[in-house]
């Protein structure tokens, strides 16, 4: 590929998504500053903010990763996988609360793709979880039913749901949704966690 004009960028981004699935986490690190971020269009610079912030999760560096996102092209491609990762770096640092309003914000953002729907939704998948763990049940029970129509979702929405309805002490209802899962989904890992 010619190192020209747009070309350029799409070379970078390459060599980058090439190192990213090679799991060569250290060089897109170490070389985040030299990248020419700014000059990105929208979803390409999304794109690569994301795997320079998961780089840094993957290798638990303890960076300001806000100063990263803030280049975000916001309602543009891969917006929400910039969001996403960010929020985990708060999860990771045990400040949910920041988390939860970085996915929250995230939900304003009309996705774009269908890599875009599936950021979303695990967006969504991370709220409805922190709900759950900061004992706010129903909010969780709320967030878990919204994802339940989706198949691809199903058998985690259900777990939720499950969980969600035994810290309800809502015994019987718990025991519908895990027969529920059961019967729509008996190969499941979360049919066969549930049951344990």
């Amino acid at each position: 590929i010619p190192d020209t004009g747009r070309n350029s960028h799409t070379k970078t981004l390459l060599l980058i998504q090439s190192l990213y699935a090679l799991k060569n986490y250290e060089t897109i690190w170490n070389n985040r500053m030299t990248y020419n971020i700014k000059a990105l269009p929208g979803s390409k610079r999304n794109l690569l903010l994301w795997i320079i912030i998961e780089s840094g999760i993957a290798l638990n560096k303890n960076e300001n990763y806000s100063e990263i996102a803030a280049l975000i092209a916001n309602g543009e491609s891969f917006c929400h996988y910039v969001l996403h990762a960010l929020a985990k770096t708060y999860l990771k640092a045990g400040d949910k609360s920041t988390a939860l309003s970085i996915l929250e914000s995230a939900l304003k953002y009309k996705p774009l793709s269908e890599s875009d729907k599936n950021a979303l939704k695990e967006i969504k998948l991370s709220i409805a979880q922190i709900y759950y763990e900061n004992g706010k049940y129903e909010a969780s029970l709320t967030r878990f039913y919204e994802l339940l129509n989706d198949k691809s979702d199903f058998e985690r929405a259900l777990t939720g749901i499950i969980w969600c309805y035994l810290k309800m002490d809502l015994n019987d209802k718990a025991e519908a949704a895990l027969k529920t899962l059961i019967n729509q989904s008996p190969e499941s890992s979360f049919a066969c966690e549930a049951l344990l």
